[in-house]
């Protein structure tokens, strides 16, 4: 879960997109570190994870305000027009992909020694403590390419002349900063998201920071990060992701995870509802009409007959009368 949500994030180009991913994938971190048997590592990064992910969201929020796009390729070069929330959203990424001194960076390290801790004791088998450990430390890669390849794409380069939808409308018109209702929450986000790691030291029971995993975590994802600001300095124009070639639509679509779903479960549904819908219709509603249509019909045969004539309702009786007589004297 981790590390596919991580390539998923990876080749999305919708901004948005980017960052509900990398939630499915931090909170894929806290399952692992219950998993490794360690709730308070898990509660620590939950925390942390609320802070700048709301950060992150609020300044995605403010850029597609501005550009009128959630698409990154129509964005670039906003840092000059957006410097607070550019700064802001440096600080989420660096929470994200674990970089001191963010608050990312502590509760990543207490979940990372949880599960190297799993490797020798723990809950877990061996086999499986490996499993989770080795997909922890290539997500830490991949969440510092993921991050930093939105990074780039969205404050740094020239702006990208991408044709907007119709429906697309750039709200602030000018090079200038969101409306303080905006910056406001931004702002006040940011410091939790770069000082709430240090109350959390000791949250777990731990001193302090453990160093050895801690500077491992750290050179993967600047080793992730500066593989994507190689390939984007080539191109500054270009998605970095064009390097994953034929990769990029598998991660892009999520491994068909949407897909399988879609087929399996959303599907089957619709047509079942379908099926529901034409029943109700046909038979239990065609059965109340029918009814009524029924009634209606036998009230015409009726209104023929109790039609308030009196001189047909005499006619009738005499008419009567003549048969049972005749019948009477034929039949002896």
């Amino acid at each position: 879960g981790m590390l596919g949500a991580a390539l998923a994030a990876l080749a999305q180009d919708d901004l948005k997109r980017v960052l509900a991913y990398s939630t499915i994938s931090q909170l894929a971190y806290m399952a692992g570190a219950l998993a490794a048997g360690s709730d308070n590592a898990a509660i620590l990064h939950l925390i942390t994870h609320g802070a700048f992910k709301a950060l992150l969201f609020l300044c995605a929020g403010i850029v597609i305000h501005t550009v009128g796009s959630n698409l990154m390729s129509a964005m670039g070069g906003l840092r000059g027009r957006l410097p607070v929330t550019f700064a802001a959203m440096t600080v989420g990424f660096a929470a994200l992909m674990g970089l001191p001194p963010a608050s990312g960076f502590f509760s990543k390290d207490e979940v990372l020694v949880s599960m190297e801790r799993a490797l020798t004791t723990g809950p877990l088998t061996d086999a499986a403590a490996l499993l989770l450990y080795g997909c922890a430390l290539a997500t830490v890669a991949v969440t510092g390419a993921y991050a930093t390849r939105a990074w780039l794409r969205t404050f740094f380069g020239e702006r990208r002349a991408v044709p907007l939808p119709e429906s697309a409308t750039t709200h602030t018109g000018g090079p200038r900063e969101a409306p303080a209702t905006m910056l406001w929450p931004v702002v006040v986000l940011a410091v939790p998201t770069l000082f709430l790691g240090f109350t959390g030291v000791g949250f777990t029971g731990a001193a302090a920071v453990h160093w050895g995993p801690a500077v491992l975590s750290v050179l993967l994802a600047l080793l992730g990060a500066t593989a994507v600001y190689v390939v984007w300095r080539g191109a500054p124009l270009d998605d970095p992701a064009r390097v994953l070639g034929p990769f990029r639509v598998p991660f892009e679509r999520a491994f068909f995870v949407d897909s399988l779903y879609r087929a399996l479960f959303v599907l089957p549904v619709l047509r079942l509802a379908r099926l529901v819908a034409r029943a109700d219709d046909r038979v239990v509603d065609g059965a109340v009409r029918g009814s009524g249509s029924a009634t209606m019909s036998l009230s015409g045969l009726v209104r023929v007959a109790q039609n308030g004539n009196a001189q047909l309702y005499v006619t009738a009786v005499l008419a009567g009368v003549l048969l049972l007589a005749v019948g009477a004297v034929v039949l002896g």
